[in-house]
């Protein structure tokens, strides 16, 4: 009986230093919360290039109105943005000094709003862990590469050269782009969707989600590799086309004609039966294939 007593009053006190230390991460949650203020930053050095490191605040990059470039974010004394201009760069960089512990409750989400003078730049790097990213229309970039562990991203904008998308966890949307270089974009578990926009080149790696193209042209070659999701289509066209699926249903239609090679270990397969164009090539092992001409 002494034994479970004793048992019964360590588990107890177990339970309340983990009640009390939780409440203390709340308490200085809460007190960080309340210290953060909004702050205003504008930028007067020239640059061509801009590299954003943001974490977990969501990012907005606009197209300035008033030919400002002005970055917009909320800091504490502990949690702020260093922001330089250095070998015609831009760097918007988070530092946070807070300890760990004091990292582990945090209330409420921020934004990071960038507004952009110039239309037009040579290189956009933004690297984030949990984060909505979105770049809206007006921009002519030459190089694009985004990577985000968690977090949405949409995209408005014109590549003229190379476009490279990684993340683990997250819906991928492009949409009303006048044209995409060499396009690459990689996830691990979300969707992606990409409508009414040219590619010169496109290749989608996904392991489990869906893939959906609406009016899309592609000058070169248009690949998707994906382990679990269907892949659907409308509209769209390339030069050749090639698509494997481990689970999964294919199915849209085309513009031009191809030359079809489709197989499926499990699945009805039903593509026009024309001989000529640019290759159409699909292998699934799970699932129908259901391509027509528009």
């Amino acid at each position: 009986i002494k034994m479970k007593k004793t048992i019964v009053i360590i588990l107890l006190s177990i339970l309340g230093l983990v009640i009390v230390t939780n409440l203390v991460f709340v308490v200085r949650a809460i007190d960080y919360k309340s210290k953060a203020e909004k702050k205003s930053y504008l930028v007067e050095e020239e640059y061509s290039k801009v590299s954003i490191d943001s974490r977990v605040e969501d990012v907005n990059i606009y197209l300035s109105e008033n030919s400002e470039t002005k970055i917009v974010c909320v800091e504490n004394k502990n949690v702020y943005f260093e922001i330089k201009v250095k070998d015609e760069t831009l760097f918007i960089k988070k530092v946070d000094n807070r300890k760990f512990y004091d990292r582990i409750f945090n209330f409420g989400s921020y934004n990071l709003d960038v507004y952009l003078s110039k239309s037009v730049i040579e290189e956009l790097d933004i690297n984030s862990n949990t984060a909505d990213i979105t770049i809206y229309s007006g921009f002519v970039f030459e190089k694009v590469k985004i990577n985000n562990s968690t977090g949405d991203l949409e995209f408005s904008s014109k590549v003229t050269e190379v476009f490279d998308i990684e993340t683990s966890t997250g819906e991928v949307d492009v949409e009303d782009c006048e044209y995409l270089g060499q396009t690459s974009i990689n996830t691990s578990t979300g969707d992606i969707d990409i409508r009414n926009t040219k590619c010169e080149s496109l290749t989608i790696e996904v392991s489990t989600g869906e893939v959906d193209l609406e009016d899309v042209i592609v000058t070169k070659d248009l690949k998707i590799n994906g382990s679990t999701g269907d892949v659907s289509f409308d509209d769209i066209d390339a030069e050749n086309i090639y698509i494997e699926l481990s689970t999964g249903d294919v199915e849209g239609t085309i513009l031009s004609s191809k030359f079809f090679d489709a197989d499926s270990d499990t699945g009805r397969v039903n593509v026009p039966k024309t001989r000529e164009g640019g290759e159409c090539i699909i292998r699934v092992s799970t699932g129908d294939i259901n391509i027509s001409y528009k």
